[in-house]
């Protein structure tokens, strides 16, 4: 069976790397000549915040994913023989996040929002509370944590081509284009991230799952790795959020291994139904709030600007509706693509989110796979 994954972004590397445990599957993963995979540009924290978002549908598939990622990681490193394969300490780290917030009246808002009744956990099956009010402006979580994308994504890529993924690049919106390779496909998984719907319409795609119809919020967002060679993150923190009032509500520091990051400059773009893509937000914009940002973790720890390097990356972003994740198949009967028998499965994560389901995102599409087959 001849699957292709479009897409080399955290998620189409994910989905590729779960297809290629398994012997029977023909995996290839298709880039676009001309575009930039918005994961290369994450820190990436593996936030869920305890029990904040437990109301997203998503949220027990973050749990789920948590408990995989070091085993995976460790597994896949094993693989393509890296020494010292089981020390995970420089590139994933599982510990506390904490919140540290400008005024009380802040933190109380995110208390209150955190805080959910003992009957409500207990129907979701959910462990007891792991949050707690520390002071009245720091609020802590247990088991947050925080992977290196760059790593991640690289270690993927490894491992793919070493059990025989093929990659190609390839215009995926010009059909008459698609080499020998992408001619007869059983089936097709799009994680094209902010071309999806570009996509989709030059396919000529007009009947989307309800998941896919909801308004697109775009925006451009940013990742910075920080230089403070005199400053480490505290060994116990995964994840350090500074929040203030002004116009940056939030810093989050991560890292470890003399590593560390900033994150995360979210600059809106549109929030419409328009499939287009909208342009980038104004560099002056862009540089207010990377302003701000540098104001804000200046002023936690208490160095000057100027002393404060920052570097850089940036990406687009896509989110539908304010869902975390979307995975939702495209019938044949929809899509009418003759080079592709089978389903078309979107897997979309908004706002770097992807890397919050790595580890179990390929078993989610395989699921909508199988109940096609």
């Amino acid at each position: 069976m001849k699957i292709v994954v479009v897409g080399k972004g955290i998620l189409g590397l994910s989905v590729a790397e779960a297809l290629s445990r398994r012997a029977e599957l023909e995996v290839y993963i298709v880039s676009h000549p001309n575009y930039s995979e918005a994961s290369a540009s994450a820190a990436a924290n593996l936030s869920t915040k305890s029990q904040v978002f437990a109301r997203d549908t998503h949220f027990d598939l973050k749990l789920a994913s948590r408990h995989l990622y070091s085993e995976w990681l460790r597994n896949m490193r094993r693989e393509i023989e890296l020494p010292q394969a089981d020390d995970l300490s420089k590139i994933y780290k599982l510990g506390v996040g904490r919140d540290v917030f400008s005024n009380e009246n802040l933190a109380n808002r995110q208390w209150q929002r955190a805080l959910q009744s003992p009957d409500e956990i207990h129907i979701r099956g959910l462990s007891p509370q792991k949050i707690y009010r520390v002071s009245p402006r720091v609020i802590e979580y247990q088991e947050e944590g925080w992977v290196s994308a760059q790593h991640l994504l690289e270690l993927l890529e490894q491992v793919c081509r070493k059990r025989g993924v093929q990659f190609l690049t390839v215009d995926m919106t010009e059909l008459e284009k698609w080499p020998n390779e992408l001619m007869n496909i059983d089936h097709l998984v799009l994680c094209t991230g902010w071309m999806t719907p570009q996509i989709l319409a030059r396919w000529n795609i007009r009947v989307l799952p309800a998941a896919l119809q909801r308004n697109l919020r775009w925006s451009f967002g940013g990742t910075a790795r920080l230089g403070l060679p005199a400053w480490e993150m505290p060994e116990d923190l995964a994840l350090l959020e500074i929040c203030s009032s002004g116009v940056m509500p939030k810093f989050t520091l991560s890292g470890g291994g003399g590593q560390l990051f900033g994150s995360s400059v979210s600059v809106s773009c549109a929030n419409t139904g328009n499939l287009e893509i909208p342009q980038p937000p104004s560099q002056v914009l862009v540089e207010e709030q990377m302003r701000a940002a540098v104001k804000t973790i200046s002023s936690y720890l208490n160095t000057g600007s100027e002393k404060l390097p920052f570097e850089w990356r940036w990406g687009m972003r896509l989110g539908y509706g304010h869902k975390e994740l979307v995975v939702e198949k495209i019938e044949p009967s929809h899509h009418k693509n003759p080079h592709i028998q089978g389903v078309i499965v979107v897997a979309a994560g908004a706002h770097k989110s992807g890397f919050l389901f790595a580890p179990s995102i390929g078993e989610s599409v395989l699921q909508k796979l199988h109940d096609s087959v």
